[in-house]
């Protein structure tokens, strides 16, 4: 999982000062005042081949067939972006509460190509 800054919310790596806002850093507070966001692509026969590039708040992730990728985050509105090499980005707005769980399910769309939120997702 990974953490990020209550301050800014950008990753944190490492150190006792977040790197892009330079707010002090405690893993106690980062991650007692979170919310919990997955998004996962289940594996399917269409388009396994095919990464999702998937962009949370301009950070860059690759999600390929059977993938997951779990985030604690810190309260606050989150842009996630996500598409395939020939298609375009789509966007979804997440305004994230500590506490609560978040879910992106990613499924393929067989009528317009690429990806699209499935019926289990829980974007509030």
């Amino acid at each position: 999982m990974n953490n990020f800054c209550n301050n800014c919310g950008k990753p944190i790596t490492s150190g006792k000062f977040c790197t892009n806002c330079g707010a002090p850093i405690s893993t106690t507070n980062i991650l007692a005042n979170t919310g919990h966001l997955s998004i996962e692509r289940k594996g399917q026969i269409m388009g396994f081949a095919v990464n999702v590039h998937v962009k949370i708040n301009e950070v860059p992730y690759e999600l390929g067939a059977s993938q997951k990728i779990d985030l604690d985050l810190a309260p606050g509105t989150y842009r996630i972006t996500y598409k395939i090499w020939c298609r375009r980005e789509k966007e979804v707005i997440i305004n994230i509460v500590a506490g609560n769980n978040y879910l992106i399910d990613l499924v393929y769309d067989p009528l317009w190509g690429g990806f699209k939120l499935g019926a289990n997702s829980k974007l509030q």
